[in-house]
């Protein structure tokens, strides 16, 4: 079982959220009224928004405590994170981003070949970001996220941009992420059409 506890606040954005989530192999949606705070929310749960004050652990392991003025960095949280502008390293090739996450990552879950093959990237490898579609770059930036190895993945809107083609192209490989690399995800969308297909239970801020 994964479980994430979180009681944390942000008073500069006057946010505060308070839940526990069971995140063991499923899809937890985020959803609400734009600026009530889901990026915000994935963003401290990662450890980029050191802003935040509270109590945030992982299981047993303790990602942020405020009363004892610990914050866990984010590199050492073993959370992957999906951009909705993916943020691939524009001077690296595919198969060079895709590298770059495998040699960082502290335990090697999961073979280069193994997700190459999963999201149909063999075909894009020597491509640089600039010559991908969106759908493709997604792909590609969730397949460097899964590669790092993480205990949770957070997917921030990653199709929005994207056209419907491209949408339901990159759908199809989502469910992969919970069966077989059997990672659970908190994914954050307005869409509530796209919540409902992906989503084991929502929440709404």
């Amino acid at each position: 079982m994964l479980q994430i506890d979180c009681a944390i606040t942000l008073n500069q954005r006057h946010f505060e959220y308070k839940q526990s989530l069971d995140l063991k192999n499923r899809c937890i949606g985020i959803s609400g009224d734009s600026g009530c705070g889901k990026t915000t929310l994935l963003r401290i749960i990662a450890g980029l928004e050191t802003r935040a004050t509270g109590i945030i652990t992982l299981n047993d392991c303790i990602l942020q405590n405020s009363n004892k003025a610990y914050v866990q960095p984010a590199y050492n949280r073993d959370i992957g994170f999906v951009f909705q502008d993916t943020r691939l390293f524009p001077h690296l090739n595919v198969l060079a981003n895709l590298n770059y996450a495998l040699k960082r990552a502290k335990n090697k879950n999961f073979s280069l070949e193994r997700v190459i093959n999963a999201f149909s990237l063999t075909p894009l490898l020597k491509r640089m970001p600039q010559m991908l579609s969106g759908g493709e770059k997604q792909r590609v930036a969730i397949a460097r996220a899964i590669l790092s190895s993480p205990k949770l993945l957070l997917m921030d809107e990653p199709l929005s941009g994207l056209d419907l083609a491209q949408k339901n192209d990159l759908l199809k490989y989502f469910n992969q992420i919970k069966t077989e690399f059997n990672l659970p995800i908190i994914y954050v969308s307005h869409i509530e059409q796209e919540l409902n297909e992906l989503s084991d239970e929502i929440i709404y801020l």
